[in-house]
């Protein structure tokens, strides 16, 4: 019988060839504050599951970072699944926030199996929805034709509403599976 060793975890490898998947976890609308939870789907293809598994998993960064707080990071956290049972959830904490973001993804990564069951789909993305209101700028009455003269003028007759706190920098595209600094920096180079 093989073994092998993960964490200080030593298991030794069954013969019974299940293999193991994560799906994308359902869109999960952010909230002004407090916790919601995004739930990744692990399905196993063997019906029934002779002996328990556990699994190994991280989360990753995309748009939602856990350095803005958008989310709880996972680092080589477990999951077991028992005996005789074909699905669990990856639960992720998403923390909610009042400034205005846009729709933003992250990962879960399936590591490892410490059972022996072999990893067939080991990727997931979530969504954090988001439900704040984007910032808006307002300027009324405003027909004044020498702009540049009247500068005061103008900033007096503007209406500007925007959550404190809010971060006003513009928000880009960027390509699937590229951070937005590292695809920054490709641009400008």
């Amino acid at each position: 019988i093989a073994s092998f060793a993960l964490c200080g975890l030593a298991q030794a490898a069954p013969a019974w060839g299940a293999t193991v998947s994560i799906g994308d976890a359902p869109a999960v609308v952010e909230t002004n504050g407090g916790t919601t939870t995004a739930l990744f789907p692990i399905t196993v293809n063997l019906d029934p599951v002779p002996a328990p598994i556990t699994l190994v998993y991280s989360t990753t960064d995309g748009t939602a970072t856990v350095s803005d707080g958008d989310y709880v990071a996972a680092s080589l956290a477990t999951l077991d699944i028992p005996a005789g049972e074909t699905s669990a959830l990856i639960s992720i904490t998403l923390n909610g926030d009042t400034t205005y973001e846009g729709n933003e993804t992250f990962g879960v990564v399936l590591d490892n199996s410490t059972s022996g069951a072999t990893i067939d789909v080991g990727t997931a993305n979530g969504t954090i929805t988001n439900d704040d209101l984007e910032p808006s700028i307002s300027i009324a009455n405003a027909s004044i034709s020498e702009a540049t003269a009247n500068t005061l003028l103008i900033a007096e007759r503007c209406n500007v509403s925007f959550n404190e706190g809010a971060n006003l920098m513009p928000r880009f595209p960027v390509p699937e599976g590229e951070p937005e600094e590292s695809w920054l920096v490709k641009e400008v180079e």
